[in-house]
Parts: C-alpha cells; structure tokens; sequence
C-alpha cells in the first residue's frame, strides 16, 4: 500500500494480514474503496485503503465438484464479478458478502458489462448476454 502524505510503501502478506498466499487477480472498486484479491484457491480478500482486511472464505470453502477457478474479475461499481469454473459469482464489495452466484455449468472465461447488459465469455468459443435485472440463469 502506498501512503501519499509520506510515500511510504507497506506490503501484505499472511504474516501481516492477509488470509492465504499466491495470489492471482486483483480489481479495484473506486466506490466501495477496496481491492479485491483472489487467491489461485479461490479465496478472497477485501483490503481497504487504511489496510483493513475482510475475508470472505465461502467460495474456497464450498464443497462442489464443478471447478471453483476463479479466471478473470470485472468490477462494475460496488460489485465484483468473478467469472469462474462453473458460471459467475457477484460479490458485494461494499458489503463484503457474496450477493448472487449463478451456476451455468460453462467455464466462464471473461465477464463485461455495457448498457445494464452482462456479457460472459464461454471458453474461447462464445458470448453469452443477459439484462442485467434478470436472473442470469
């Protein structure tokens, strides 16, 4: 973390914080403040700018047997969308909770937004859309 008014630099790990190692995709929410930090586990970390760390551990703790890979984050104001093994996860980042968890039985690759319209890329072969206000499933 940097601090602007002494240009120090602290770094984290989980001797001081955060709650795994290997890190693998990180995204950032102007809104709600916080970086998102996945780890190759598919754990996840919320670091705050004043280097508060939530943990939310329910994606790296469900038991399932389709792939709970985490492939790529698309932060879209205070939400996170996770495209992962099985389909998309939506977490509440101002909240620190998991909202929504859609599984599409697809390895989602990819994940955008653009006019209240979501977009998940499908391996390396399709694009699948959904408003936004529905139930992507």
């Amino acid at each position: 973390m940097y601090n602007k008014k002494d240009q120090s630099i602290t770094t984290f790990d989980k001797t001081n914080g955060l709650s795994d190692t290997n890190i693998k995709l990180i995204g950032w929410s102007k809104q709600a403040n916080r970086l998102i930090a996945v780890y190759q586990n598919s754990n996840i970390d919320l670091i705050e700018t004043n280097g508060n760390i939530t943990n939310i551990s329910s994606l790296y703790t469900k038991t399932m047997t389709a792939d709970k890979s985490v492939n790529h984050i698309f932060v879209n104001g205070q939400f996170a969308y996770l495209s992962t093994g099985f389909g998309i996860v939506k977490v509440n980042m101002q909240k620190a909770e998991i909202t929504e968890t859609y599984h599409l039985g697809k390895n989602i690759t990819a994940t955008g937004i653009k006019n209240n319209t979501i977009y998940a890329k499908i391996d390396d072969s399709a694009i699948i859309s959904a408003p936004l206000s529905c139930n992507l499933l």
